[in-house]
């Protein structure tokens, strides 16, 4: 059952192992954990959030590249945590060097279709200042960054 009380517990964990036609599989062995979601070589770091009025699961990955290039990012949406998974949208060349984006809970509307991409970018400084071509969306800076966006349902 998860808890605080069992968050650093590994004997309370369960790990995603598959599926079983369209049902998930769990585990308490990590030797048995499967991945949701798999790109060859095009996911880094990922973040999911549910959007609880649309009963959807939001991932946000960041291509896994070197921290010197720049990036793509791409928001994928699914009915179940364990997928699959399709494509909302991709952006390249995003930030243009965009790393942990998220799509915070509390950044979500009522109805569940705006949302806010949290993200910060530009880690080695490439045309940060305003008005450079390398800064997509404007605004995207060594910093905190949102940007909102409407989905539709």
């Amino acid at each position: 059952q998860p808890s605080t009380a069992n968050i650093n517990d590994v004997t309370k964990w369960q790990f995603f192992a598959g599926l079983s036609g369209t049902n998930a599989t769990w585990s308490s062995s990590l030797g048995d954990a499967k991945p949701i979601a798999w790109w060859d070589n095009h996911m880094g770091c990922v973040t999911m959030t549910y959007n609880a009025p649309l009963k959807k699961y939001f991932m946000c990955v960041i291509e896994g590249r070197y921290t010197g290039e720049s990036m793509d990012t791409y928001i994928m949406e699914s009915d179940k945590l364990w997928g699959p998974f399709k494509m909302v949208k991709y952006m390249a060349r995003f930030g243009e060097q965009a790393y942990f984006a998220t799509i915070p809970s509390k950044f979500i509307s009522d109805d569940g279709k705006t949302m806010w991409l949290s993200y910060s970018a530009n880690f080695w400084g490439w045309g940060s200042e305003p008005g450079s071509p390398r800064v997509q969306p404007e605004g995207s800076t060594y910093a905190w960054c949102l940007t909102e966006f409407t989905v539709n349902k």
